[in-house]
């Protein structure tokens, strides 16, 4: 049951690579013939530092953050919902196979090994 979503995350992750050069965001961040200064990331005695350098963060960002994990969070909400209920399905079906559908684990004694 793991196959179908995996396939559908390899298949967003592809998206995001093929699409990668052309997301307009980060282009923009990735571009270096512009020089656009960022604050300081401490208090004290910290050089800015140029937006292009966190260029390799945007782009692995936008693999893992792109517009097909929308779709992929979706599909991985009704699989999920689907692979529980056929879990149930077959919980019942090998609940009654056994008839263990009289069993309570509270009725049960413990084995007196347990007991010390």
């Amino acid at each position: 049951m793991l196959v179908p979503a995996s396939i559908v995350g390899i298949i967003s992750f592809i998206y995001g690579a093929v699409t990668l050069n052309y997301d307009t965001p980060t282009n923009e961040v990735c571009d270096t013939s512009t020089d656009v200064y960022m604050c300081p990331i401490c208090n004290k005695n910290c050089n800015f530092t140029l937006l292009s350098q966190s260029c390799n963060y945007v782009r692995a960002s936008y693999l893992f953050d792109n517009p097909s994990t929308v779709v992929f969070a979706i599909f991985m909400s009704l699989w999920a919902t689907f692979y529980l209920e056929m879990w149930k399905r077959y919980s019942a079906k090998i609940t009654y196979k056994w008839d263990l559908s009289e069993f309570d684990a509270y009725e049960e004694y413990p084995r007196p090994e347990y007991l010390v």
